[in-house]
């Protein structure tokens, strides 16, 4: 909507030069509110494992496509077989149906490439759109040669899938769509170790806030795993319990006095820096 926005405003401007137009209609038009309405979360490995088991085979290879590669419900319907390079072992997004109208090679694990290759040489997506065709007469809607099939309506077979694989739809972090799995890649490519730039590249963004903070999500367990990770790399070498009887070795008067020790009251003391409290009578 912003980007026609301002093409008409830029029309507008020329037809002001021209003289077509006394001045531009649109020159106090106020920037479009672009703060998405719905949010979407990411499901856990563990979720999107089960989905793929319990959905029917053609569509457990979209959902795995989409999570995989980030792409749009549009662009996986108009992909054909021919952009599946099994050499370089990835896909070719074609500028005149990508969103940003810019050509792509979009990356592919092996697994996913072999098992596209193998519905592909099956004939697997032209004949489910042959049942859809005959069930709705909607030829129009069938791309030539494709890759996948994609359903017409994707969130309502989704929807399906996940009841049948006890998923909610709706949770902490946001509900859950078809388009949600374009925000679990994004989310999935940072949890792998990508750079912000790697991952904008991926996502095929113009604007790298986008694919940080539109897209990216942070889950409850990955933190924990995080702060745990730090936590064990941080902790002094054997147990809490031999450090303490370290520094109160090294302390003078360590027999008579009460010293704290190097966790007491959850204060980290340098050793030698230990200030003996008042001994007990």
């Amino acid at each position: 909507m912003a980007n026609y926005a301002d093409s008409l405003r830029s029309f507008c401007n020329w037809c002001v030069e021209r003289g077509y137009l006394p001045e531009n209609p649109l020159k106090g038009l106020a920037p479009f509110n672009m703060t998405p309405q719905v949010t979407r979360r990411a499901i856990s490995l563990e979720e999107l494992k089960r989905l793929l088991e319990v959905a029917p085979p053609e569509r457990a290879l979209l959902y795995w496509t989409a999570a995989s590669t980030g792409l749009r419900a549009g662009e996986l319907r108009s992909l054909k077989v021919d952009d599946l390079d099994i050499e370089r072992c990835g896909l070719h997004c074609r500028a005149e149906w990508t969103k940003d109208r810019k050509y792509a090679f979009q990356p592919l694990a092996p697994a996913l490439a072999d098992a596209l290759k193998a519905s592909a040489d099956s004939g697997q997506a032209i004949r489910f759109y042959d049942v859809y065709n005959r069930k709705r007469s909607r030829g129009k809607d069938v791309p030539e040669n494709p890759l996948l099939y994609v359903p017409h309506n994707t969130a309502r077979v989704l929807y399906t899938d996940l009841k049948t694989a006890q998923i909610p739809r709706q949770a902490f972090g946001g509900k859950f769509d078809f388009h949600a799995l374009r925000v679990m890649y994004d989310t999935l490519l940072f949890e792998s170790g990508a750079s912000a730039k790697e991952a904008q590249q991926l996502m095929r963004h113009r604007d790298p806030k986008l694919t940080l903070e539109r897209y990216a999500r942070t889950r409850e367990d990955r933190l924990a795993v995080l702060a745990e990770a730090i936590g064990n790399t941080l902790r002094p070498q054997g147990s809490i319990e031999s450090t303490q009887r370290a520094i109160l070795k090294k302390a003078a008067g360590a027999e008579s006095c009460c010293v704290p020790t190097a966790y007491d009251s959850g204060r980290v003391v340098e050793a030698g820096g230990i200030e003996p409290t008042t001994c007990s009578p």
